[in-house]
């Protein structure tokens, strides 16, 4: 299980550096890699309006 862990691409931190120096490629991974959990605390905060009207 840890062989799939071994070759996970860059670190939020590298992706950050690289975002920061104009990579937009990095900017898109680095919101790819967290969408779940930006989802997440959206709901969270501002609820799920579906069906309210």
């Amino acid at each position: 299980m840890t062989d799939l862990l071994v070759d996970a691409g860059p670190s939020d931190s590298e992706l950050v550096r690289a975002t920061l120096a104009g990579d937009v490629g990095s900017l898109g991974l680095l919101l790819a890699r967290h969408k779940a959990g930006m989802y997440a605390v959206a709901f969270a905060v501002l609820g799920h309006s579906q069906g309210k009207t």
